[in-house]
């Protein structure tokens, strides 16, 4: 508590300094940075997005990621493959999760989740080879564990946003007392 001028007494409010990328686990597993690096920038990291989405880097990231919002699991899968850049931006987990739930959570296709929401989907729709372990002739298909392809030279804040927001660490003060009206 700290004292104001007139003497009352009033609660410390939290520093926001002490979140830095320092208190982030690792670097996004993309490579997306902030919007804001974009001015940082080499020239071929400044093609990665214009080169790699054609004439749709001309709309916003928020429109990109609405646009295949639109999509079916099959269909996004295959726009992944176009270029880096798509590749990036069809990652976004929001993307498939909201498939996942809209196909398997109505009771259409029982799937357990996957470590990711994009494997839960490939698992939903057999989007994966069949595994050559036990019980692949029963038409078993194993999700193989997906790992992160790193871009140099996507700047988003649409895309590195909500990984910042769920990866960050929450600083161990803030967490300290009780809720401060």
């Amino acid at each position: 508590m700290t004292r104001t001028s007139s003497g009352t007494r009033m609660a410390k409010r939290p520093r926001f300094d002490d979140m830095t990328s320092a208190s982030l686990a690792a670097p996004h597993p993309y490579g997306v940075r902030p919007s804001g690096n974009a001015m940082l920038a080499t020239p071929a990291q400044a093609a990665v997005r214009p080169q790699g989405l054609g004439q749709i880097s001309r709309v916003g990231d928020e429109q990109v990621l609405e646009f295949l919002s639109f999509l079916h699991v099959r269909e996004l899968a295959a726009m992944g493959t176009c270029s880096r850049a798509f590749c990036v931006f069809d990652h976004h987990a929001d993307l498939w999760r909201n498939l996942a739930l809209f196909y398997c959570g109505g009771g259409r296709v029982s799937v357990p989740f996957s470590r990711i929401w994009k494997d839960t989907c490939a698992r939903a729709f057999q989007l994966v080879a069949p595994s050559g372990g036990p019980g692949a002739g029963a038409g078993v298909h194993a999700v193989v564990p997906h790992e992160p392809m790193r871009v140099d030279g996507v700047f988003s804040d649409a895309l590195f946003r909500p990984w910042w927001c769920s990866s960050a660490e929450v600083p161990a003060r803030w967490l300290e007392g009780g809720n401060q009206v």
